[in-house]
């Protein structure tokens, strides 16, 4: 009468004769779990970049193209001053609202502190977005 048991199908199956040749073989068997530690330490995060970068749509957004005021605006977005950098002629500005930051460069000194509130205002001419499958801008 034929068992059922796990051993018992294994016995039977090709697989039995392959693992007896790699007990013999620690080199091959050293290889084999490399390639599986390289596949989810390596491959898996490259793959996820890969179909990130295909479905989501990028854009390109410079610095200089967003505005800044220390005083309120209608219409722009109120946002808080986390970071102020002095660059030789410029200053850059790092902001950050609940939803996003940005670094916005002010040509000159600034009279803007840290932790002040400020509100950016984005040009939609001034921002391109592309298709993340052809790399085409979307108009």
């Amino acid at each position: 009468m034929a068992s059922n048991t796990p051993a018992d199908l294994v016995d039977g199956h090709k697989f039995q004769f392959a693992a007896a040749k790699l007990r013999n073989r620690p080199d091959i068997l050293l290889a084999l779990v490399f390639l599986v530690v390289l596949a989810f330490l390596v491959i898996a995060p490259l793959l996820q970049i890969i179909y990130t970068s295909l479905i989501y749509q990028s854009n390109d957004l410079r610095p200089e193209d967003i505005e800044v005021s220390g005083k309120a605006v209608q219409g722009w977005v109120e946002c808080k001053a986390y970071s102020i950098l002095p660059v030789g002629s410029e200053t850059i500005i790092n902001v950050q609202s609940s939803d996003f930051s940005l670094s916005v460069k002010v040509n000159g000194f600034s009279d803007i502190q840290m932790d002040d509130p400020v509100w950016v205002h984005l040009h939609e001419s001034a921002v391109n977005f592309y298709n993340g499958q052809n790399e085409k801008r979307i108009p």
